[in-house]
């Protein structure tokens, strides 16, 4: 006897499961109140019921549900199902995987998104200092971009977890070009604050999914100045690091703001952070939009050599994540699904194999030089 139902998805409705989209890896939890915004997303990926077996439910969900939700496998719906129940298990692994590194900027994560959550916060500095002398120090023996960005559970907001991001990549960036210790430790603080100005700045205009006008556009273009005077409150008074928050949206041709600087005044630390900015921006979800694939971020940026960012290090920063960058899930030859790990550079084809079978929760880590006559076709997000 068929014990599953059917539920079409209202507004008011409380979600009686997670729902994962695929395209921009949002996860609506169980009992979510359904907005019209919300329906507007998941119609828009074509989702309007979803079919889950006992066995996934138990292992998405907190407590396996008694009924099951379903859509007929015909549709686009249940495509659209398949690709988001492999980018969750690829998320999966990742976290698994990542875990065991025992990543010191997990705690400010977390420490960032209560202050998200309550401005009036008493932020810990000295604890910040620490988490990022262990990640400086940790990155000497990494020397890859951790495939975890942008990888990041969606919550209430994306700021936090866009910042951390951004200190991870910058400063994994600056170790494949040769920066110092002291320039590193300035990209990784940078990239943790360069958007707590956005505190300031009302969340209805962040979380919008319209257009802005104007004057909203010239608000949102204050964070660098908000977040530069956070910081001295906070009591971070490094030079280069409000230099490089200040200017993380500035651009090589004059055209970023809120100061208009050129070519002329950027160093390559502003740029390589205001690269790292745009990319973890790209592949993550907004309001307004979808992720883009990590290969289709990196095509746009290509797209802004000596325009947006000056041509050498637009291709610095291209051989540094290769091909399909960390974190890109990609299908290979064989048909198995893996999540990159590790660039093409100096010949090293690190991936993670995930096994997309509903009752299997395994990934192994392989070395695709060494796996004979199988290779990446096509990557899947």
């Amino acid at each position: 006897m068929d014990s599953s139902i059917s539920k079409e998805l209202k507004v008011g409705d409380p979600l009686p499961y997670d729902l994962i989209l695929a395209k921009g890896q949002m996860t609506f939890p169980k009992g979510t109140a359904i907005t019209p915004d919300i329906l507007r997303i998941i119609n828009s990926g074509n989702v309007v019921q979803v079919t889950f077996d006992t066995p996934l439910g138990e292992r998405i969900t907190d407590s396996a549900p008694k009924t099951v939700v379903k859509t007929e496998p015909v549709t686009q719906s249940g495509k659209n199902l398949a690709k988001a129940l492999i980018l969750n298990q690829a998320r999966a692994a990742i976290i698994s995987h990542t875990a065991i590194s025992d990543d010191p900027l997990e705690p400010v994560l977390a420490e960032l998104s209560g202050l998200w959550s309550d401005p009036s916060m008493q932020f810990q500095m000295p604890s910040i200092v620490s988490a990022v002398n262990q990640w400086v120090e940790s990155l000497t023996d990494m020397q890859y971009v951790p495939a975890s960005v942008g990888w990041h559970p969606v919550s209430g907001n994306f700021i936090p977890a866009h910042m951390v991001d951004v200190a991870r990549m910058a400063s994994a960036i600056g170790v494949e070009l040769g920066f110092e210790t002291g320039k590193l430790s300035d990209l990784a603080y940078a990239g943790l604050m360069h958007d707590i100005g956005e505190l300031f700045i009302e969340r209805e205009l962040l979380m919008r999914n319209g257009d802005l006008s104007q004057p909203e556009i010239n608000k949102l273009r204050q964070h660098p100045r908000q977040s530069v005077e956070w910081l001295k409150r906070a009591g971070l008074e490094s030079e280069s690091v409000q230099r490089l928050v200040l200017r993380h949206h500035e651009r090589f041709d004059g055209s970023g703001y809120p100061f208009n600087i050129t070519q002329k005044v950027l160093g390559d630390d502003d740029c390589i952070l205001a690269l790292c900015d745009v990319y973890c921006a790209m592949i993550a979800a907004r309001p307004h939009r979808r992720a883009f694939t990590r290969r289709g971020a990196l095509k746009a940026i290509l797209s802004q050599k000596d325009l947006g960012f000056p041509a050498k290090l637009v291709n610095q920063f291209a051989s540094v994540l290769g091909l399909y960058p960390p974190g890109s899930v990609v299908k290979l030859k064989s048909g198995d699904i893996a999540v990159a790990l590790q660039s093409s550079k100096n010949s090293k084809w690190r991936a993670l194999l995930i096994n997309t079978e509903p009752e299997s929760e395994s990934h192994e880590e392989i070395d695709l030089n060494n796996l004979s006559g199988d290779y990446i076709i096509g990557e899947i997000a």
